[in-house]
């Protein structure tokens, strides 16, 4: 019982297979939306804000602005769980965040939950291409489909944006961003197009304690139905 993430691992599902084990994806094992992906889109935001920083070949801009100074402009792609964290931590920080997603209902319950003072707007090439030249922050929370036959943010897209913009790949995904490639806390950033990157893999383990007690708090129902009705009763229980 632990966070396998599947379809980014075939060959670790296969060995499992292979060994007959019963192993349950704990990220998937949440009705209301894995605390890892609360925990990897609030942490993903303020690390972003963290690679704009002028030491670490960013812009230099402050999230909320000086006097004289405005804030910076935040592009949060996708309002699942992990873009709801992100937009938490940007707008309360004081970012002009805009969030995109193909999700009219989930668009209107961002907007309404913070009062209209976060934009909202159609997730499609034409709106990035026209966003990115301005936003400040990228914040990608979208789970790309692995066949798809283009990048939701090309190459082309990236370099539009401007010198020290940051990007943030929270959900780590190949053909995504064509920019992207995986890194890890040791080495989190690098720069291409002129524009800063961050993609940590992990990005949940920085903020590894308040990630184990929410895990904690999230997956004990689901030990406690396992123990009391077994793991095929307790399977059936979770989704029905």
């Amino acid at each position: 019982y632990c966070c396998i993430h599947p379809a980014a691992h075939r060959e670790e599902v296969d060995a499992l297979l292979e060994k007959k084990v019963i192993a349950i994806t704990a990220e998937d094992s949440h009705r209301y939306g894995s605390p890892n992906c609360e925990a990897a889109g609030k942490a993903g935001a303020f690390m972003g804000l963290w690679a704009m920083m002028s030491n670490n070949g960013g812009s230099g801009k402050f999230v909320s602005g000086l006097g004289a100074a405005p804030g910076i402009k935040a592009l949060v792609c996708g309002c699942g769980t992990v873009g709801k964290g992100a937009i938490e931590v940007l707008q309360t920080m004081g970012a002009w965040v805009t969030v995109a997603d193909i999700n009219i209902g989930a668009l209107r319950e961002v907007s309404s939950k913070y009062d209209g003072k976060v934009n909202t707007m159609i997730s499609n090439r034409y709106n990035l291409e026209k966003e990115l030249p301005s936003t400040d922050l990228v914040v990608n929370c979208v789970r790309w489909p692995k066949d798809a036959p283009d990048f939701m943010i090309d190459r082309k897209m990236v370099a539009s944006m401007k010198r020290g913009s940051v990007v943030v790949d929270v959900s780590n995904d190949y053909g995504c961003i064509e920019t992207f490639h995986e890194t890890t806390h040791d080495d989190p950033i690098y720069v291409e197009e002129g524009v800063v990157h961050y993609c940590v893999n992990n990005i949940p383990g920085a903020i590894a304690g308040s990630t184990s007690v929410a895990y904690a708090a999230g997956i004990l129902p689901h030990f406690r139905s396992i123990m009391n009705n077994g793991l095929e009763e307790a399977c059936e229980k979770t989704v029905s």
